[in-house]
């Protein structure tokens, strides 16, 4: 919801009409990527190499990139990732244990007091995140947060009638 909010927002910032912004809504957004995958999505040797060099950041070509690379075809899938030049790694206990993670994810909330546990879990651990971040001080000159948003924005989340129209 809040990264639908902020894409929606960035809209607005860029000018594009409420009706024509693929944010409105998630069912929205999810058929606008879809499509853009299908129909658009088409690697060239500079997204070959963007790719490369994403995969690479920070960790040149050892153990870490190699399970970037697999956890990147997992995500992708075979076909995309083969015209990204995302090379076919062995399987690591790493990679299969996040992939059982986001599978028990799913499946946990598809149960509806589960599913309740873990939002209020994910609400809690941003909380945290803040906390933590508050007390170390800004490390940027970024101010604005979902709860606080930047004085240009002309909508308040959660602010009853004048509620942001991009949630």
């Amino acid at each position: 919801d809040a990264y639908l909010h902020l894409w929606r927002y960035v809209g607005y910032l860029l000018g594009i009409e409420e009706g024509a912004n693929p944010c409105k809504s998630y069912g929205r957004a999810k058929a606008t990527l879809e499509s853009i995958i299908v129909h658009i999505l088409e690697p060239d040797d500079d997204s070959r190499k963007l790719v490369a060099n994403l995969l690479r950041a920070g960790v040149g070509d050892g153990h870490v990139f190699r399970r970037r690379c697999e956890f990147a075809r997992y995500m992708l899938g075979d076909a995309l990732a083969d015209d990204l030049g995302i090379a076919p790694q062995p399987p690591s206990w790493t990679v299969f244990g996040a992939r059982l993670y986001l599978w028990a994810l799913g499946a946990l909330a598809r149960i509806p007091l589960a599913g309740d546990a873990l939002e209020a879990l994910n609400r809690w651990s941003m909380r945290c995140v803040r906390y933590l971040h508050d007390r170390r001080g800004p490390r940027h000159g970024v101010a604005a947060t979902v709860d606080a948003p930047v004085a240009t924005c002309p909508y308040r989340p959660g602010a009853g009638a004048g509620a942001c129209p991009h949630r």
